[in-house]
């Protein structure tokens, strides 16, 4: 049986969550060639390449990021252990591991996960974010207990899992606000040729969005896209650009970037999945977030959608 030395990893991951050697040789009380030292035995004792080094900055390879990953674990794991033994264990807490598909709107995560938040007894929330697939590895390996997707399982899945449709609501395209004034009388003509953020090309919702305008023959100037959608309100904030946004959180993107609502596009359906390895679910937490999705979030947005302006 081969044997990991933890020495080792304790300094990997120290060297990680510090940001470099010198901040680990501070935080370990040693000097830096030994932390070194130490990254170096382990990368030799796992055979591959954990940190590239960019300019002044190490930056974690994939394997790196994998390893400090289980390393976290680890150490959250000894660290609970020693505690347990000073004050006496108590009932461990359960935990819920959820893999966010990184095209979902943190905003949105942030509202389809405040159920697990409210549990009594607490559990436990992880959250990891990666693409689709290696996160479908990790539910069948049961390292996760849902993942959240932008998009259900395609046909061609060789995964055995089922998709949860989570619920839908249409885009609000929302901008500064006397943009929003400007635009909003001729909403959507307005957007032919308006400067806009847009998701990246490879989403579910960017297709649909550029499917709907190309059949309105409308053409907004793409000025920016963005993989990771949460970019989009804070780039429009102070800029003429408009952005589009799930109506499900239209009120925080309000409250927390100032941006005014133009207009609704019904016809633009951003959708969410909950992925698991059950065709019914049987956790109840899991449960929890499908219920509450289905009965309030998306349901609220559903009612006050009536009013929206737009197609």
């Amino acid at each position: 049986m081969e044997w990991l030395n933890y020495h080792h990893l304790l300094y990997f991951w120290t060297t990680v969550r510090e940001g470099g050697v010198s901040a680990a040789a501070q935080a370990l009380l040693v000097s830096q060639p030994t932390v070194s030292a130490q990254l170096k035995a382990l990368q030799t004792a796992l055979r591959t390449r954990l940190m590239d080094r960019q300019g002044r900055r190490l930056r974690l390879t994939t394997a790196g990021r994998q390893v400090y990953e289980y390393a976290d674990r680890i150490f959250l794991l000894g660290q609970e252990l020693a505690q347990g033994l000073k004050r006496g264990f108590a009932q461990p807490m359960p935990q819920l591991v959820v893999g966010v598909a990184d095209v979902v709107p943190k905003l949105v995560v942030h509202a389809l996960l405040q159920p697990v938040l409210a549990q009594d007894p607490p559990v436990r929330l992880v959250c990891h974010e990666h693409g689709l697939d290696r996160m479908l590895g990790d539910l069948v390996a049961q390292r996760m207990q849902v993942v959240l997707s932008d998009v259900p399982l395609g046909a061609g899945t060789r995964v055995q899992a089922f998709s949860h449709l989570l619920g839908q609501c249409p885009l609000s395209v929302m901008a500064d606000t006397p943009v929003a004034r400007r635009l909003g009388p001729a909403f959507p003509r307005s957007l032919d040729g308006q400067p806009m953020y847009l998701p990246a090309e490879n989403t579910a919702v960017r297709r649909s969005l550029d499917d709907f305008l190309s059949a309105e023959g409308i053409y907004p100037r793409v000025v920016g896209e963005f993989d990771d959608s949460e970019m989009l309100p804070i780039f429009a904030r102070g800029r003429a650009a408009a952005v589009p946004v799930p109506s499900v959180i239209e009120r925080e993107v309000r409250h927390r970037y100032g941006l005014t609502r133009i207009g609704r596009l019904s016809r633009v359906q951003a959708r969410y999945y909950a992925i698991t390895l059950e065709r019914t679910m049987v956790n109840p937490t899991v449960r929890a977030i499908f219920q509450n999705a289905r009965l309030d979030l998306f349901a609220a947005t559903r009612r006050s959608g009536r009013s929206g302006r737009g197609p």
